[in-house]
């Protein structure tokens, strides 16, 4: 993405010389209805000399919930406001302050929106029963010429239509490949097969979109007549699906398609007009749908992949760092902005502790879909042994490590001890750990919760990240990513969070001073010696910054 910087450390004579993010790049969001919210953001704005005009008090719910169109009236477009002004302009994160919501709720369906779901679904399942029949034409043909098909691998229960494309795709590249070697009679026969499956998938297409298509249950028993395709140009079909929240234009456009394009190209469209209309996993945190809050309109359906962890696209529309200085109680928020000011002047020291659970990457050929994250903490541990001189404790087992086992820690992750906080270390001032679960930030207020993210702030942590509701495991930052890039000390904890997590529009919140640089006085790692893919990756991130930032 376009948001990465690097500080210039004498002690990396190689790194980027260029600057890490300053308190100018800075907006901070107080909830005007707690004064305690207010009070918090003007403290930090004196401590960080972040500029007076970039404090931004807002009309917001006091609760921890908001609706979709409360945030995108009283939150998002306040702050797309300001991001578009001068003022605003050289904003690269945005600040979230407690008593700001954490959570968006999923969007609310209408009875029209959930029977053009049911069509859609109803229109879906119809693909996936017939195209694979065409798919398989193909190849039994193939066979017929002397080509073994290149197998396909599967995309999953309920894509068989994508997984019949491929494979037709596979066979007809083959065939190209093949026809220089045939006399033009064959050719001119392969030909008339290609049209053959043609046909097929334009015939599949028009009867799936058939006002009398039959629900999954039930396939039809005898073929649909096509509809008409609507007397639309190319460029107006364009516009319509320039419309994607409009009902009227989704039908016409879905027709259109289907006696158009054929069953491939209306199979891609309907599974993105279900995106755009199910409240199936469209809640989110605040912070990570705020990061898009430059960017069009998009469907809020699961996740958008986080634009900041890649080179950023010329014309691409800015992507905005977030973090949230917020807690249980005021005064462990206001803990947080002193206690990083302080420990970063002098360094933050410690062990680091590593929880992973013992689970093999792979079953057999297979990697596990726990063990591939389990095996990242175990190579985080490796790699931060091998690399520094920083005193790395690893546990191995399947349960997290005992009460009171460790003291003084400098950096924690551990899994997987869902909502049930076991404290098993002491964290040293300006700590910085998390826990993956699922469901670790559903609330900072209750006190009675067992949370990790509220009960980490309560014992000493100074930063650590959670998600409001299932994020799945992708969603969180790798630590064999997140921790070797904060111990080169050339990233602050905003920087090294939007460095290596995956997603926006999602679940995650960073709750951090996000100026905090923990490593800045005392590098716990050379840039260097960080993998080289991992340096070209920063680099190419860097360059693609544009010139005015």
């Amino acid at each position: 993405m376009r948001v990465r910087a690097w500080l210039l450390t004498l002690l990396i004579v190689s790194s980027p010389a260029l600057a890490s993010l300053t308190a100018d790049e800075l907006v901070l969001i107080a909830n005007k209805n707690l004064p305690d919210s207010i009070e918090l953001a003007r403290h930090y704005a004196k401590a960080r000399s972040v500029p007076a005009a970039n404090v931004l008090e807002l009309d917001l719910p006091v609760n921890e919930q908001i609706l979709p169109p409360e945030y995108d009236r009283r939150l998002a477009e306040p702050v797309r406001a300001f991001l578009n002004s001068p003022a605003g302009a050289r904003t690269r994160c945005v600040v979230l302050f407690y008593g700001v919501p954490l959570h968006i709720r999923p969007a609310e369906s209408t009875r029209e929106q959930r029977d053009e779901l049911a069509l859609l679904r109803r229109s879906i399942d119809q693909l996936n029963q017939r195209t694979p029949q065409i798919a398989q034409d193909a190849e039994t043909y193939a066979m017929g010429l002397g080509i073994t098909p290149r197998p396909v691998a599967g995309q999953g229960p309920g894509t068989a239509t994508a997984t019949a494309q491929a494979r037709v795709m596979r066979v007809l590249q083959q065939l190209q490949a093949k026809a220089p070697s045939l006399d033009p009679d064959r050719r001119r026969q392969v030909e008339q097969e290609i049209a053959k499956w043609q046909a097929s998938l334009e015939q599949v297409a028009a009867e799936a979109m058939s006002p009398t298509t039959q629900p999954a249950s039930g396939p039809s028993s005898k073929p649909i007549a096509s509809p008409a395709a609507p007397e639309i140009t190319p460029d107006e079909a364009q516009a319509l699906a320039n419309k994607p929240r409009d009902p009227g234009a989704r039908a016409q456009l879905r027709q259109f398609v289907a006696a158009k394009s054929g069953a491939f190209v209306l199979n891609q469209m309907l599974e993105q007009q279900v995106m755009w209309i199910s409240t199936d996993e469209t809640d989110a945190s605040v912070d990570s749908e705020l990061a898009l809050a430059m960017y069009p309109d998009y469907p809020r359906y699961r996740w958008q992949a986080n634009p900041l962890a890649r080179p950023s696209v010329r014309g691409e529309p800015r992507a905005i760092m977030t973090c949230r200085i917020d807690a249980p109680t005021p005064q462990l928020a206001r803990r947080i902005i002193d206690e990083s000011i302080t420990v970063e002047k002098g360094g933050l020291d410690g062990p680091i502790v590593l929880d992973s659970r013992g689970i093999p990457e792979k079953k057999g050929n297979t990697l596990d879909g726990y063990g591939w994250y389990d095996q990242a903490i175990r190579n985080a541990a490796t790699f931060i042994g091998e690399k520094t001189k920083l005193k790395v404790l690893t546990d191995d087992r399947p349960q997290v490590i005992l009460p009171n086992t460790h003291k003084d820690v400098a950096l924690y992750i551990g899994w997987y001890s869902l909502q049930n906080y076991v404290p098993g270390s002491h964290f040293a001032p300006g700590a910085v750990g998390y826990h993956v679960a699922s469901l670790e930030l559903t609330s900072l207020r209750n006190p009675l919760s067992k949370e990790w993210v509220p009960n980490l702030l309560r014992d000493g942590v100074a930063a650590t990240l959670g998600a409001v509701s299932e994020p799945y495991l992708h969603a969180f930052p790798r630590p064999e990513e997140f921790f070797p890039l904060l111990l080169t000390g050339q990233y602050t904890l905003a920087e090294t969070y939007w460095l290596t997590v995956p997603m926006t529009s999602w679940k995650l919140i960073l709750i951090a001073d996000p100026l905090y640089n923990p490593y800045r006085a005392h590098p716990g790692l050379k840039f260097d010696d960080l993998p080289a893919a991992v340096r070209a990756s920063l680099r190419n991130i860097e360059a693609s910054r544009p010139d005015d930032r």
